[in-house]
């Protein structure tokens, strides 16, 4: 992956160090500073012969006024090099919000920043209870983990997602890249849109447009960061995305209370020491297909999936418990189906931390052979899109459905009986 550019810090710190800061390109700063020194004043030409110095001091004035005009308009000085340095290099928790096509603003979770460049989105809990996203702006990589900071790694979507990987990834990408590429602004590309007011505070503005991809075309990302014009501490972040025809595609994500005196705790991040593996009770795992799991029937009352299997590694909604290699979905407040294994891979660890097995004995990487053998031959064969190569098999009469690549279980999903319509 690309490394991000960062500014050389000898330069910021001589940058810094300048007494007097104009906003604008260097080389616009050489022409103004040309263009008063080229000045004419109410000397004369031989009067100036004589004081050469007035000249100079002259321009000094006129170029001070300009530098005080230009500090007022842009927030006091308040530059953008010093806000990107706030936002890509200290660590802050924030709270990030959609905007509605009405204008109006739904909250959508808290996140929180840790250097260099990791932030974690904790999903909203009425979709994703107990469920936050890590992205390395860095590296460009993405991992779940639950909000106690238990390492999930790449987990699916569910739904019709699942159905077609290229479009998750490009979504996935369309929704969070734009977000990493905080990280990956630089100074020089903005442009100011001054001072004013927002929400009781005096900030000053800034705008960048950044090329955004999106399957394979250029779409644009529009970043729009309002900054406390004493602190240069960023107020307010809104971006927004263009799809490749240059259409407002809805997304506007803003990001607002900003907190720079929280304490940032790494673990949260999945970076704390791996849990001590606990002791599991296997036959509680045994599935017997279209009957249940163990002590956990098909039908039987919902609450009693944590009674049987505990607290889940997370929820989704109200209806999925999702626990390591095993999904456990609930519909009308009755369990309704086992989800083993990944539907979409081979090798994650949903696979190879899955301990379900039928009480015959097939489970993860089963053969094909195996399965017809001990069920024998599906009433159903179906190729999915969602890996290349995969297929399935369904066993109507005990809602038991295989999944296979290169002739190897790696998924199982466990239901009703389905009845022949």
């Amino acid at each position: 992956m690309k490394e991000q550019d960062y500014l050389d810090q000898n330069l910021r710190e001589l940058f810094k160090s300048a007494e007097l800061r104009l906003h604008m390109p260097a080389d616009r700063k050489a022409n103004v500073l040309n263009e008063l020194l080229g000045e004419p004043t109410m000397f004369s030409e031989s009067e100036r012969s004589r004081m050469p110095w007035i000249k100079l001091a002259v321009a000094a004035m006129v170029l001070l006024a300009i530098v005080l005009g230009i500090c007022l308009m842009d927030g006091a000085g308040v530059a953008f090099a010093d806000i990107l340095e706030n936002i890509q290099q200290r660590g802050y928790t924030f709270t990030y919000w959609s905007r509605q096509k009405d204008g109006e603003l739904k909250e959508m979770g808290r996140g929180m920043v840790l250097q260099p460049g990791l932030i974690r989105w904790d999903m909203p809990d009425d979709q994703w209870k107990g469920l936050a996203l890590v992205a390395d702006a860095i590296n460009h990589q993405m991992r779940w983990v639950t909000t106690t900071g238990k390492d999930l790694g790449e987990v699916k979507m569910p739904g019709e997602v699942q159905e077609d990987p290229n479009r998750y990834q490009s979504e996935q990408n369309f929704m969070f890249g734009p977000v990493e590429e905080l990280w990956g602004l630089v100074d020089g590309t903005e442009e100011s849109l001054g001072s004013t007011t927002r929400d009781g505070v005096e900030v000053v503005g800034y705008r960048v447009e950044k090329p955004l991809k999106f399957q394979g075309e250029e779409g644009m990302s529009i970043y729009t960061i309002w900054a406390d014009a004493s602190t240069a501490m960023p107020h307010e972040v809104t971006i927004e995305t263009r799809d490749p025809a240059g259409k407002d595609d809805g997304l506007h994500l803003v990001l607002t209370n900003f907190d720079f005196t929280a304490d940032i705790d790494e673990s949260l991040f999945g970076l704390g020491p791996a849990e001590e593996p606990k002791p599991i009770d296997e036959a509680k795992f045994i599935v017997r297909p279209g009957v249940g799991m163990s002590e956990l029937p098909l039908g039987a009352d919902q609450a009693k999936i944590t009674e049987v299997l505990g607290q889940p590694d997370f929820k989704i909604g109200d209806q999925v418990y999702q626990y390591t290699g095993l999904a456990v979905i609930a519909r009308d407040g009755k369990v309704y189906a086992f989800h083993c294994g990944d539907i979409g891979k081979t090798d994650s660890q949903h696979v190879k931390k899955c301990i379900v097995r039928t009480r015959e004995g097939i489970g993860m990487g089963s053969t094909a052979q195996d399965v017809a053998r001990t069920y024998g031959q599906p009433d159903n064969r179906r190729e999915v899109k969602v890996i290349e190569g995969g297929v399935q098999w369904l066993y109507r009469s005990t809602g038991t459905v295989f999944g296979f690549h290169s002739g190897k279980v790696h998924f199982m999903l466990f239901q009703q009986p389905i009845q022949k319509k």
